[in-house]
């Protein structure tokens, strides 16, 4: 028996994915860092900071995205200008759009803001708000960032 196993499309696929995750959780921390402190200590508004930290890990995400998850694929300038325009509907109305929508969960964010305080956790409810709403906008993101990656950023190329 060989020491390497070929790949199959169902377990390069799940591979795939779980690489996709690990660089998009990497990913996710500069989006996170980036958008803690322009909403935490620089008091921008929601949907402006998760704009300005989308538009900035937009940056590291095509290239590390581009280098590790999509290595086998050429990126191209094409590549580049559908990831741009994917980040551009991503970041003017997907990511606001979601975020609107997670701000009016106040009663999820008040219990959360309930056990943290019962727990003695030094969180403030802004903070527990802010991020409660970034984690929701950052798990429908992932899902929508891959479907969208794998079939139009990144495709495979045109057998000829």
């Amino acid at each position: 028996m060989s020491t390497k196993q070929k790949l199959t499309p169902a377990s390069s696929s799940r591979k795939k994915i779980v690489i996709f995750f690990f660089v998009g959780v990497f990913n996710t921390l500069v989006d996170f860092v980036i958008y803690t402190i322009a909403s935490s200590f620089l008091h921008i508004p929601l949907t402006v900071s998760t704009a300005i930290s989308g538009s900035i890990s937009a940056i590291s995400t095509f290239f590390t995205h581009g280098k590790i998850t999509w290595k086998e694929r050429e990126l191209t300038g094409s590549s580049m200008i559908r990831f741009a325009t994917w980040c551009c509907i991503m970041v003017v109305a997907v990511r606001p759009i979601i975020a609107f929508v997670a701000e009016q969960l106040t009663p999820l964010y008040q219990f959360a803001f309930a056990i943290f305080s019962f727990m003695h956790l030094p969180f403030s409810y802004k903070f527990v708000a802010n991020t409660g709403v970034f984690v929701i906008i950052a798990a429908v993101v992932m899902v929508l960032n891959f479907l969208v990656y794998e079939k139009f950023v990144f495709p495979h190329k045109s057998t000829k």
